[in-house]
């Protein structure tokens, strides 16, 4: 059972509008059944939508602060979470590598309503997703510096989740610590391991 007293983000108007629900449960659908021509779609959507967006700013800051305001046009559940995030958390992982084509290394980098990128989600998976999330490493390296709303790595994410093989893969591209170095409230990944039942399999 969650904390009753831990403060829950209010749902963003989007998530509300009937019709991102209907969206959603297409998404779901469409995803269980392995539906690639109706995933392509979205993604040649979200390309036109990016582009267009990228046309109407001039300055970088503005192009940001753009892409920021547009994050609902690609998320595909009440979480915020990009396709490629979803197809990791289903472990539909040929159906991720076949979309990839149609993504560019910068989409690679989107994240959830709580800051987890598709790396994030793959390192509280495990070692069934293992192989999509090196190709994704491959793809766009920024993934493994990008920190969450707790300020958690995918690194720190695997060391909570227990997942031992998936954090040393993470671990052996951490050149200078930074991977591992503590979360918003000062945990470290000892702290981590712990509450992940395998505090003898991290290092301290």
């Amino acid at each position: 059972m969650g904390d009753p007293f831990a403060l829950v983000e209010p749902i963003p108007s989007f998530c509300r509008m009937e019709s991102f629900m209907r969206t959603y449960q297409d998404f779901d659908h469409a995803i269980r059944r392995d539906d690639e021509l109706y995933l392509r779609r979205h993604l040649n959507k979200l390309a036109e939508k990016k582009a267009e967006i990228l046309s109407r700013s001039q300055k970088l800051e503005e192009r940001y602060y753009a892409m920021e305001l547009e994050k609902h046009y690609y998320a595909v559940n009440l979480s915020g979470d990009p396709l490629l995030s979803v197809l990791i958390s289903y472990e539909k992982t040929e159906l991720a590598k076949k979309l990839l084509r149609y993504m560019d290394d910068e989409s690679l980098l989107e994240a959830n309503l709580q800051g987890n990128t598709a790396l994030h989600v793959a390192a509280a998976v495990g070692d069934k997703v293992i192989e999509i999330a090196k190709y994704l490493i491959y793809k766009n390296e920024l993934l493994l510096e990008m920190r969450n709303e707790n300020n958690e790595t995918p690194l720190l994410r695997a060391a909570l989740y227990g997942q031992r093989k998936f954090f040393w893969m993470l671990y052996n591209f951490d050149k200078d610590g930074s991977l591992i170095e503590n979360n918003k409230d000062g945990a470290s990944v000892l702290h981590y391991a712990i509450m992940g039942n395998a505090p003898r399999e991290f290092p301290s």
